[in-house]
């Protein structure tokens, strides 16, 4: 069983042209998976999502709480479903929110504080948990 490990572009990252293209194609080389983190701030637009074959895009929820027209993130769901790029809706605080305001998205995957806190991993922990599910089947 494998491991895939994705990383997250930084909104703030403001590489462009072949120096984008070039910091991406380095990442992919080396078989990680790339998301386009925070999207909706500040360099993670939709030109840089449409702009590459991005694996996954992460919608800041803050973006949405601070749109007045969510039209922007209807074309992101579409476009995101049509190029099989994977949709997470990031910074969800409360899960009722997925039978509100975001029920159009609710075909995306969700990270938050309404899941998890964030936590340490032990050392040995995901082997150990792995071996144990294996031992389960």
């Amino acid at each position: 069983m494998g491991v895939e490990v994705c990383v997250e572009i930084s909104e703030a990252f403001d590489a462009i042209g072949s120096s984008f293209f070039q910091a991406m194609a380095l990442i992919k080389d080396q078989g990680l998976l790339l998301a386009i983190d925070d999207f909706g701030m500040e360099c993670s637009n939709f030109n840089r999502l449409s702009s590459y074959p991005w694996d996954f895009c992460k919608v800041d929820l803050n973006a949405v709480w601070a749109s007045d027209n969510l039209d922007w993130l209807i074309e992101v769901r579409d476009y995101c479903n049509a190029n099989g790029i994977g949709l997470i809706l990031e910074k969800l605080e409360c899960l009722q929110l997925l039978s509100g305001l975001l029920k159009p998205l609710n075909s995306a995957s969700v990270q938050g504080f309404a899941l998890s806190k964030p936590f340490i991993l032990q050392r040995n922990s995901f082997a150990e948990r792995t071996a144990t599910q294996l031992k389960a089947q």
